[in-house]
């Protein structure tokens, strides 16, 4: 019973060293990195909305909230199917708002028909879903 108990107090007693040595060692390196001169891309949040009024304004609201230079993004509301209240509220905004109409809507419709609107000014494309 002894045996069992020195072996399993060495190998807790190691976990508990092996933690321990690189909490404290990472107490010492604390150079900070930085980043010079990188290239900072213009992207485009392309947000598709179909029948989501309840919560698109705070989406988009909450979009534009983001730590980059806000002239090297734009939030890009594809409004399907959204009442005209909704609508008014998303112009206010400092966003775009593209509304889409077809007969069978799909998400791929809307962000095909928003990515030939918006053009060909962006380096990468996100896209973000409304709920």
């Amino acid at each position: 019973m002894f045996v069992i108990e020195v072996i399993l107090f060495s190998y807790f007693a190691f976990c508990v060293a092996y933690a321990l040595f690189f909490s404290i060692g990472g107490l010492f390196n604390n150079k900070a990195i930085k980043i010079q001169n990188l290239p900072q891309n213009k992207f485009a949040v392309l947000i598709p909305s179909y029948k989501e009024d309840n919560v698109i304004v705070s989406v988009a609201e909450n979009a534009l909230k983001q730590n980059y230079p806000s002239h090297l993004f734009d939030v890009v509301i594809i409004a399907d199917s959204l009442q005209s209240a909704t609508l008014n509220k998303l112009r206010s905004l400092p966003i775009k708002v593209i509304e889409v109409f077809f007969e069978t809507s799909t998400k791929v419709k809307a962000l095909n028909e928003a990515m030939s609107q918006i053009g060909d000014n962006y380096d990468i494309g996100l896209i973000l879903d409304a709920d």
